[in-house]
C-alpha cells in the first residue's frame, strides 16, 4: 500500500511539473526572432528580348533576406535581390526595349505563417538600376526546412510585378540563420 502510495505520488508530481515546463519556454526551444539569409535564385522574366524577339528569359541572381519575428505566426522583414547580368525587356505599355544591368530590389514585407514552416507574403518596394528604377509589388511563398535550432534551408518562390514596366518570377534556395 505504502509503494503504490508513493508511485502515484511520484507520478503526480512528474505530472504536474510537466505542466509547469510547458508554460515556460525551454532553453532550446525557439526564442529566436530574427532571421538572415543567403540564397541563389533564378529570375524568369517573361518580357525578355533575345536576339530581337521576344522570349522568356532566365538569369541568376542572389537573395538577402532579414526577417523579424513579431508572433509566432506574423513577420515583416527587408529582402533584397541582385540579378547578376544584364539583359533587355519589353516595357508593358510603350512596348520600347530597355537594358536593365545588373537591377537590385529591395522590398519590405509581411508574411503569415498558416502552417509550421511555411510562409506566405506580400509587400513593395523598389528595383534600382543605373539608367531607370521602378517601383515593384512582390507575393511569395516560402518554405523552410530546419536542420538545427538556429539553422533552416529557405525554399522560396517570388512574383515581382515592376509597377507597368514588366514582371519577374523566381525560384530560390538558400540558407539562414535564427539569432
Amino acid at each position: 500500500m505504502k509503494a503504490s502510495k508513493t508511485i502515484i505520488a511520484i507520478l503526480l508530481m512528474l505530472i504536474h511539473t510537466s505542466k509547469i515546463s510547458a508554460q515556460e519556454p525551454m532553453e532550446n526551444e525557439k526564442s529566436a526572432r530574427h532571421s538572415i539569409g543567403i540564397s541563389i535564385a533564378h529570375a524568369h522574366i517573361s518580357q525578355g528580348i533575345q536576339d530581337g524577339d521576344r522570349k522568356w528569359i532566365t538569369e541568376p541572381s542572389f537573395l538577402l533576406d532579414y526577417n523579424f519575428e513579431l508572433t509566432s505566426r506574423w513577420i515583416i522583414g527587408i529582402h533584397t535581390d541582385l540579378v547578376l547580368q544584364t539583359f533587355e525587356i519589353k516595357k508593358i505599355l510603350d512596348e520600347s526595349v530597355i537594358e536593365r544591368s545588373n537591377p537590385l530590389s529591395v522590398v519590405a514585407v509581411a508574411g503569415f505563417k498558416p502552417v509550421e514552416y511555411w510562409t506566405v507574403f506580400v509587400g513593395g518596394g523598389i528595383e534600382l538600376e543605373e539608367k531607370e528604377s521602378f517601383g515593384l509589388i512582390r507575393i511569395g511563398l516560402e518554405r523552410n526546412i530546419e536542420i538545427s535550432d538556429q539553422w533552416e534551408i529557405p525554399l522560396s518562390l517570388t512574383y515581382d510585378a515592376k509597377i507597368n514596366v514588366y514582371d519577374t518570377w523566381s525560384l530560390g534556395i538558400g540558407i539562414a540563420r535564427r539569432f
